[in-house]
């Protein structure tokens, strides 16, 4: 029985490191459970804003594209229709001017035809007339 009081000593030295063991795996379990639980927590926050930041940076690219291309898409069909319409204009203008330039060539033309018939009639009635007026007073 010399042994009981070592044996105790030892026995109880073993309870000790076997509880400081508990009490160590304990506390690292909880350290590390804590530690997940708070890395969960603020991990799904994260996710969920960088997420939202994502989509909403996406969009906006993506409106922004629109937008452009609508703009670009606009700004051609404006100014094709501005160029049609200043084609047109010019030929419409165009085909006017040489209507009236053509109708005053025909005018100028005939105007002066008719005067150089008129004045070669007049000419022939006084050359008749001139005729006349020799031969019968002859």
């Amino acid at each position: 029985m010399k042994n009981y009081p070592a044996l105790a000593a030892h026995l109880g030295a073993m309870n000790a490191k076997i509880k400081e063991s508990q009490r160590m795996s304990l506390k690292a379990k909880t350290e590390e459970s804590q530690r997940m639980s708070l890395n969960a927590k603020t991990e799904e926050p994260l996710r969920m804003s960088l997420n939202a930041k994502t989509e909403e940076s996406q969009r906006m690219s993506l409106n922004a594209k629109t937008e452009e291309s609508q703009r670009m898409s606009l700004n051609a069909k404006t100014e094709e229709s501005q160029r049609m319409s200043l084609n047109a204009k010019t030929e419409e203008s165009q085909r006017m001017s040489l209507n009236a330039k053509t109708e005053e060539s025909q005018r100028m033309s005939l105007n002066a035809k008719t005067e150089e018939s008129q004045r070669m009639s007049s000419q022939l009635i006084l050359k008749t007339f001139n005729y006349e007026e020799v031969y019968l007073t002859g």
